[in-house]
């Protein structure tokens, strides 16, 4: 039981990296429809949530443990071009962050880690 823990903890950080990413993504790639965009992410996830399990323990029923796994990957391989079209490689991001003009800049991680309000949201 503890590998299974360890395990759900590593699994559990990797989906919070994983959702702060995807929002960050969203707001950076379209900030017009960026409330649009969030909802349609909030319902996917929820989705994701109520349908995963029972689909995949039917998947599994059906032929086996590696079933579940090599189905979901091969659907999940359009989902990977799309985005791989649809988020702008970093050399165009730094371009557009060096045309602002009123001087933003990006937060380094050891500032945001040193205010106290964002350590107590964290």
């Amino acid at each position: 039981t503890g590998w299974c823990l360890l395990m759900r903890l590593v699994q559990g950080f990797g989906s919070a990296l994983e959702e702060t990413a995807a929002y960050a993504l969203i707001a950076d790639v379209d900030p017009e429809r960026v409330s649009f965009l969030l909802g349609i992410t909030e319902m996917s996830t929820g989705l994701g949530y109520m349908v995963g399990p029972p689909l995949g323990g039917w998947l599994f029923s059906i032929g086996g443990f590696r079933t579940p796994f090599l189905l979901l990957g091969v659907l999940l391989l359009p989902a990977a071009a799309l985005i791989h079209q649809r988020v702008p490689p970093e050399l165009c991001r730094q371009e557009a962050l060096e045309k602002h003009e009123d001087g933003e800049r990006d937060v380094p991680l050891g500032d945001l880690l040193r205010n106290p309000q964002i350590l107590l949201i964290a």
